[in-house]
């Protein structure tokens, strides 16, 4: 089994499956609420997980991903298209992804039980938001917690290097 297969089997969420080294993820076996919906191609489904995720497997998909959430704040919609190397368009422009101190993080990971788990208890607590101003009230909830522009995330060093790291695992750059 490859790296990448290990890691789809260990933290993929609930319906994936790594079967002749082919990865696929059926989101209705989700029992978590779905909070986003993602389009690849012509095909659209709801997904859970935390707002920063996105930014882990958006460019793995050779394609563009469209992205779609309600900010929990405003209500207002959120969309995000991404290509395998680059956000190329984000609606409202100042939406921000909240990422929780590292500590906290730890500290609830710790404590969780599975994926299930980790997505209620920690995902759940990391939507985006449509602008800082609307994040306000997550950020009194998490001291220490910051707020990214979705074009600043995507150059966060973290993402970059999963993205380099990922990409020679799944021979992406030919």
């Amino acid at each position: 089994m490859s790296e990448v297969e290990a890691l789809a089997r260990r933290w993929g969420p609930p319906g994936t499956r790594v079967e002749s080294g082919l990865i696929t993820v059926n989101a209705d076996r989700a029992r978590s609420a779905v909070r986003r919906q993602v389009q690849i191609g012509e095909r659209r489904f709801g997904v859970t997980g935390c707002g920063p995720d996105i930014f882990l497997y958006a460019p793995l998909v050779r394609q563009s991903l469209h992205l779609e959430e309600t900010c929990t704040a405003t209500g207002t919609p959120i969309r995000i298209l991404f290509t395998p190397s680059q956000v190329e368009r984000v609606d409202p422009s100042g939406a921000v992804m909240a990422i929780n101190h590292p500590q906290e993080i730890s500290d609830m990971v710790e404590g969780a039980v599975d994926i299930e788990d980790l997505d209620a208890n920690v995902c759940a607590h990391t939507p985006l938001y449509s602008s800082a101003e609307a994040a306000q009230g997550w950020l009194a909830d998490h001291p220490g917690g910051r707020l990214f522009p979705i074009r600043e995330a995507w150059d966060l060093s973290f993402f970059r290097d999963w993205r380099a790291r990922m990409s020679t695992l799944l021979d992406l750059d030919k």
